[in-house]
């Protein structure tokens, strides 16, 4: 019997969330008693593409096997799981929490998950307060995931910093791929509590847990990445049918009840951390949000193995031991309340700002105009910032020169962001170089420079671009870093390369064996099949390929 959430973290048996109301955002919820309302707590459904004022509907359990989302079972389970399916043995960290599923699925034509996602948060923000939501776990896998790109470049981060700003502990799991800084948008917004993850020992001893192999780095905004540690291998959770424990990777192995099993990913240390807060919450309901967070990044247990990560395992009884936490007292600006600020300041007003010799004043201003058109005036002061001494305020007015009228941002500032030192302002070249499709003809040759960068988040959303505009010329350089990328177990990287060579190619060649649920990443068996994808990836470019076009 693998340790339970609850077990393995130590837990306080008398903290278990109750009467604490905490948010988790997926996909489509399924009625399972795990989740469901009981008489110990309340369960809340919202349907995915609710208008604000939607009010939540009560959620009961239906008898299994269950429809619905799997995903979404494990996230809420791994918060405020009740264990019911296991009679009490496998509950979530708050089982006793009273939980809001905000589901961002719809089987209506034209389903959007992207807009689904924004529309979830936006339910939040508008209804946290009615439904004294402390806290909300938001993690989506984003085509614009990597954080070196500024917070503003992302409607969802926007929003989870609007939430946080606005007193809502927000939380995210920070990815699950070591070889990119995160995969997941909200992780890298700057007062999100992005969460890493440990591998829970079969003996529950978290001095014997070792670092799980996820995402790490620092943001655009100087940000590390994961803040925090949680359980995120050997986690046992709820899945939804016989078929499902059938075909898992752990389902002749281990000896726990049925349609349980072992899974892994930063998916679920979120939750775990979420449901954390919530105990915590139990305990000391007049935290604030920001006395919340910073209670569990200080009370958490570092260890040697973990170094990597720079952050430390979330210890409840760590936090309750240390009392209440030491924050600034006072009026804090946020991030967001930042941003508004130059917003909504006058035109004239911005124009000064970007005139400064305060370079930090000069890249506030410049993001302030991301996401919209730039006006005339403003056009030639940004486009003079891609030459400053900062690299950020460099970046920054890349970003904002997607708003730039064509005519005066030409392939110019594009090829000298590809030439650049730092690692942001290169990513905000390819930025800018995304949204103007008229200039990728002239830039491809350097965009091709950049699947080798040295760093390699720059390298994955070069390649994810290189997917986009799927010119045949760049296969072979795609290739050629496709094994190494295998070998050493960058496996987004690997991911993005493979996806590129088969937008550019319409070959898609299997993993053979095939990747089975459940099945860590990192993988000895997975990478070996990695390595052997790459070869016939290379065998099928020669033969089919490359040499016609010799």
């Amino acid at each position: 019997m693998w340790p339970s959430l609850r077990d393995f973290l130590r837990v306080p048996g008398e903290l278990t969330g109750k009467n604490v109301r905490i948010a988790v955002m997926d996909g489509e919820f399924p009625n399972h008693p795990d989740i469901s309302t009981n008489e110990r707590r309340t369960s809340h459904l919202v349907r995915g593409m609710s208008e604000p004022e939607t009010s939540p509907e009560i959620f009961q359990a239906e008898p299994g096997p269950w429809s619905g989302g799997w995903h979404a079972l494990c996230a809420a389970a791994a918060a405020g799981g009740s264990g019911a399916e296991s009679q009490g043995i496998y509950k979530g960290v708050a089982p006793e929490a009273d939980l809001f599923l905000v589901a961002k699925y719809s089987r209506d034509p034209g389903f959007e998950n992207e807009k689904a996602h924004i529309k979830a948060l936006e339910w939040v923000l508008h209804n946290w307060r009615k439904y004294e939501i402390r806290g909300v776990l938001s993690a989506r896998k984003s085509r614009i995931g990597s954080g070196l790109f500024p917070w503003q470049t992302d409607p969802r981060r926007i929003l989870c910093e609007e939430l946080a700003s606005e007193g809502v502990l927000v939380v995210s799991g920070s990815g699950n791929r070591p070889d990119e800084t995160t995969g997941i948008a909200e992780a890298a917004a700057p007062s999100v509590l992005s969460v890493g993850g440990v591998a829970i020992p079969s003996d529950g001893d978290p001095y014997r847990a070792r670092m799980f192999q996820g995402c790490r780095g620092t943001t655009f905004e100087g940000k590390w990445i994961p803040d925090i540690l949680a359980p995120a291998e050997n986690v046992v959770l709820p899945h939804r049918n016989d078929e499902e424990i059938e075909n898992h990777f752990y389902a002749k192995i281990d000896d726990i009840p049925f349609r349980y099993a072992r899974t892994c990913g930063t998916s679920f240390s979120g939750p775990a951390l979420l449901g954390a807060a919530a105990c915590l919450w139990q305990a000391h309901p007049s935290w604030t949000a920001r006395e919340m967070k910073s209670a569990l990044i200080s009370s958490s247990m570092k260890r040697p193995g973990w170094s990597d990560l720079r952050a430390g395992l979330v210890s409840v009884s760590g936090a309750m031991a240390n009392g209440a936490p030491d924050v600034v007292q006072g009026q804090v600006t946020s991030p967001y309340q930042n941003w508004s600020f130059w917003r909504k300041s006058s035109l004239d007003h911005r124009l000064d700002g970007l005139k400064s010799n305060n370079p930090n004043e000069v890249r506030d201003v410049i993001l302030s105009f991301v996401g919209d058109d730039l006006p005339h005036r403003a056009v030639s002061l940004i486009c003079k910032q891609t030459k400053h001494p900062v690299d950020s305020v460099r970046a920054a007015a890349l970003c904002a020169l997607t708003g730039g009228p064509p005519s005066q941002v030409d392939s110019g500032y594009i090829l000298s962001a590809f030439r650049d030192s730092s690692p942001i302002v290169r990513m905000a070249g390819v930025y800018l170089l995304r949204g103007r499709s008229d200039l990728w003809s002239e830039c491809k040759a350097s965009l091709s420079g950049l699947f080798n960068d040295t760093s390699l988040d720059v390298r994955i959303e070069s390649l994810h671009l290189a997917r986009r505009m799927a010119y045949p010329d760049f296969a072979e350089g795609i290739v050629a870093g496709l094994e190494e990328d295998a070998r050493m177990g960058r496996v987004a990287n690997f991911a993005a390369r493979r996806d590129a060579l088969e937008a550019i190619t319409g070959q898609r060649l299997p993993l053979i064996p095939p990747y089975v649920p459940g099945q860590p990443s990192q993988e000895d068996s997975l990478r070996v099949a990695r390595v052997d994808l790459a070869h016939r990836w290379e065998d099928w470019l020669s033969e089919n390929w490359l040499t016609g076009r010799v």
